[in-house]
């Protein structure tokens, strides 16, 4: 892994100097050397405000686009991928004030994370510990929780395209069933008609 290499992001075409300084990438330059003890026990303040910084950032479009963790963990390593969605975790607890985690543990959950959700990205991860509240104690909690409503968001923004004449983003329909295609089939089939009709009455 080199500081130039693309962490997180879908952003290949960044140049090194800009991929340098993302929080991700810093991160990463903490997290990696830690031994499970050091990173159970959050010590780190350098790793806190990297992480501060890419949780306060991430957008749900973002979490949609970043690389999954399927295709991330080839590039990364097991082992890296591991440690970030631990100290996702860690941070979770710390910021709910629930009791800290030991490392046995924490690899346990941390596996388990990355073997229930190949199809989510570590955007996704960060995502639904930071909307979450106190109330769950096990990852798998909170990821049925957040899974379920970004399955809502979706649905949402479906409807909100049904009748437009647009159709509906990549980034979008990259996570749709596959019936949302035939919508989005028609929602261009609506376009067309639409600048059909506008030429008729032109002429």
């Amino acid at each position: 892994m080199t500081g130039s290499e693309p962490i997180i992001n879908n952003s290949d075409s960044m140049s090194s100097k800009s991929l340098r300084w993302r929080p991700e990438d810093l991160l990463l330059t903490w997290l990696v050397p830690m031994s499970w003890e050091e990173l159970a026990a959050d010590s780190d303040d350098r790793a806190l405000e990297a992480y501060r910084a890419l949780e306060l950032s991430v957008r749900l479009q973002d979490a949609f686009e970043a690389p999954k963790l399927r295709d991330l963990t080839p590039r990364l390593g097991q082992e890296t991928i591991l440690k970030l969605l631990a100290y996702a975790w860690v941070r979770y607890t710390k910021r709910e004030g629930k009791e800290a985690v030991l490392p046995a543990q924490l690899r346990q959950w941390a596996q388990f994370l990355l073997d229930s959700y190949p199809l989510e990205s570590i955007k996704d991860i960060i995502y639904a510990f930071r909307r979450i509240g106190a109330q769950y104690d096990t990852p798998r909690e909170v990821m049925t929780e957040y899974l379920e409503w970004k399955s809502q968001k979706l649905e949402e923004w479906h409807r909100s395209y049904k009748d437009s004449p647009d159709t509906l983003p990549d980034w979008i329909l990259a996570h749709c069933p596959p019936h949302w295609f035939e919508n989005n089939k028609r929602n261009e089939a609506t376009q067309n008609r639409r600048t059909t009709n506008d030429t008729d009455q032109a002429a």
